[in-house]
């Protein structure tokens, strides 16, 4: 008697530490939404929620004059995301509508990323409850609560990865809601297993697989006598025509022609195209020709160690000793059933993969639940040494990851377990959404004074990182990509997703600030260095045109606001030749144009020559329309040589800066 009353103490002391766990993980959730960044999914989301709004609007409640923020948009039955749902989001789409539109774009953000969290918590709380349910044991339910909160990605991506996660955290409600019909079939239960599986299959139809586990189980029971004929006839007839109804419904774009819409759909799915280069083991490879074990190897590496064990344990023990022979086996039997599809269904059919294996996070909800299982059967082995050693390694685990969170918060997204943390800058992508921006964006703003602050974008995604700012901020950035089409920038923000070793040094630039994760560096901000510049007016003796001659000294007066342009209504060819007053050894270039594009030249190349007579062409090493670098040569004269086109029919230079090599 008193080792029963001992143990019920015990529960009750697990279960409110329990609810302790949970309520804390809410507080901190609203405490720490706003540090995140913004991803590039997130504004295409808003987009297509207001579009269907618009549509609703429009032919649901019959408003003629629907808010100019709508107008923009796009007709849905046209609109190139019509088949994605987005019935979960609309929330935070009626909070805008509501507020008539007032927010900034920064504030709706925020709002969008703690509605994501308040879903993932809702999840991680009802996963608590399916694994008291399931197993009737506090201590197994507390480890879920830890290790649904500590999973550095799917943490971090609770807050801005408004589809994925939103995914995963209503597959783990689905999980929920569908142990509790098979624990109590009613029409009750069936129904509002019904609905929840119309939501899921609404962020993604994938999540129809749960429909067809619920339907076979159904069929199970049936065969096993724990339900009537007529009764299974029922629960089928509910979740079938309920599901297909509300899916329908869920759907705007398929009330007109559902069928011809869903074949639309499944169509496009299946032939989902999207072509990028993938940092993979050290090698680039394209998304349509991943290998068939990339998603395994990414789940490898970015999941505990710990969690794997227990994930292998748990599968382990589930293929060797379920018989099936109870509605709980039933349930895990389900589990692993759904698992294995989803990791054979994109190996098989060779789907294009892409960011890591974010597409699949949702897996995560039967990994875990298998790694919960496999935590339960060990603990309830009878072996004391083993009971020790789990809690150990467990909490040994839970410190360690837990620790490096909060070290690299708000990077959670780019971690990496034991097995790759070294390597990974080497071997795979790092923070592929662009999230770090933010942060360089607001060190950058804070840096100056600047009202138009002119920032190169290294694969960086600064047109969406800038809608973190507060309005007054994102006004004073003018980005553009940093590359051959970019003039010259006062900063440049790089994203090393794509850069093996994840650093690389800019020409002419100098890092200021650097964000970096458990020492793997995630993105620089570089500042213009014109320290080696020798401006031409320093060292230049002559310089000729064969056009326009009498200005070529405007390019060499000092005086940025005077040039030398040249025009064509033809496709033409022009040359300046430069005498320096001694021999100067340099390795770059910068030459300053008018403000338009246009003005740019089109293709611009370089030779030296020591005599003035012959001449050796210069291989450039990197070069933009402004900025031109090269191995370092010995120049006594110097030849521009570049043309006009029909795109670029004006020159101008109005300045030129040469770059000397310094050892």
């Amino acid at each position: 008697m008193k080792i029963l009353k001992s143990q019920i103490i015990n529960d009750k002391i697990i279960r409110i530490l329990s609810i302790c766990i949970l309520i804390s993980m809410l507080v901190l959730g609203l405490s720490i939404f706003q540090d995140y960044g913004v991803s590039t999914d997130e504004l295409i989301e808003r987009d297509t929620g207001l579009v269907n709004l618009k549509f609703l609007l429009k032919n649901v409640f019959k408003i003629k004059e629907i808010p100019l923020e709508l107008k923009k948009f796009p007709d849905l039955l046209t609109y190139r995301d019509r088949y994605y749902g987005v019935v979960l989001q609309m929330p935070m789409v009626l909070l805008e509508y509501i507020n008539n539109f007032k927010f900034d774009i920064s504030t709706v953000l925020k709002i969008r990323h703690m509605w994501t969290f308040l879903n993932y918590f809702t999840a991680i709380s009802l996963f608590y409850l399916l694994i008291l349910k399931r197993f009737n044991d506090s201590l197994t339910g507390l480890i879920s609560i830890v290790i649904l909160i500590i999973l550095p990605r799917i943490f971090a991506d609770s807050f801005y990865n408004i589809k994925d996660l939103l995914f995963l955290s209503w597959l783990i409600i689905g999980m929920f809601f569908y142990y509790l019909f098979l624990k109590f079939p009613s029409g009750k239960t069936s129904f509002v297993l019904a609905i929840v599986i119309a939501l899921l299959a609404n962020i993604r139809i994938i999540g129809l697989m749960l429909l067809g586990v619920a339907c076979l189980s159904i069929l199970w029971m049936m065969k096993k006598r724990e339900i009537s004929s007529k009764l299974a006839l029922k629960y089928l007839f509910i979740l079938l025509i309920l599901c297909s109804l509300l899916t329908i419904l869920f759907l705007p774009a398929s009330w007109k022609n559902p069928i011809s819409f869903f074949y639309d759909t499944i169509r496009h799915f299946s032939n989902f195209f999207l072509s990028c280069n993938e940092l993979y083991f050290g090698k680039f490879i394209n998304s349509t020709e991943v290998p068939w074990h990339y998603l395994l190897v990414w789940i490898s590496v970015t999941t505990p160690i710990a969690y794997l064990i227990l994930f292998g344990i748990g599968v382990i023990w589930l293929i060797f000793n379920n018989r099936l022979i109870n509605i709980d086996e039933l349930f895990d039997a389900s589990i692993l059933l759904m698992l294995t599809g989803s990791i054979l269904a994109p190996i098989l059919l060779k789907s294009t993969l892409y960011d890591g294996w974010r597409h699949f996070y949702f897996v995560y909800a039967f990994i875990i639940y298998l790694a919960i299982f496999g935590f339960y059967k060990l603990f309830n082995n009878g072996n004391n040494i083993i009971k020790i050693v789990l809690i150990i390694g467990l909490g040994f685990s839970f410190i360690v990851n837990g620790s490096w969170m909060i070290r690299n918060h708000p990077y959670q997204n780019v971690f990496f377990n034991v097995l790759a943390r070294e390597s990974a800058p080497y071997k795979f992508e790092g923070d592929y959404w662009g999230l770090s921006s933010k942060e360089c964006l607001e060190f950058i703003v804070n840096q100056t004074n600047d009202e138009r602050i002119l920032v190169g974008d290294y694969d960086a995604v600064l047109l969406v990182a800038k809608y973190g700012l507060k309005k007054s901020d994102r006004d004073r950035i003018v980005n553009d990509t940093y590359g051959f089409e970019a003039s010259k920038m006062k900063y440049v923000v790089k994203n090393y997703t794509s850069t093996i070793g994840n650093y690389a040094p800019l020409k002419f630039y100098s890092p200021i600030y650097k964000i970096q994760s458990d020492g793997m560096m995630i993105a620089t901000v570089f500042e213009r260095n014109d320290q080696d510049a020798v401006w031409a007016n320093d060292v230049v003796k002559s310089i000729n045109s064969k056009d326009y001659s009498e200005q070529t000294t405007k390019m060499i007066d000092g005086d940025l606001s005077t040039g030398w342009s040249f025009s064509s209504s033809q496709p033409s060819e022009t040359s300046i030749e430069i005498e320096l007053l001694n021999p100067v050894r340099i390795y770059g270039m910068s030459i300053f144009t008018g403000t338009e594009k246009i003005e740019l030249p089109d293709k611009l190349m370089l030779q030296y020559s020591e005599n003035g007579v012959e001449w050796i062409d210069i291989s450039f090493k990197y070069e933009t329309h402004s900025d031109f670098a090269f191995d370092p040569v010995e120049a006594n004269y110097l030849k521009l040589m570049f043309r006009t086109t029909n795109y670029n029919p004006e020159v101008t230079i109005n300045e030129i800066m040469f770059h000397e090599y310094r050892e």
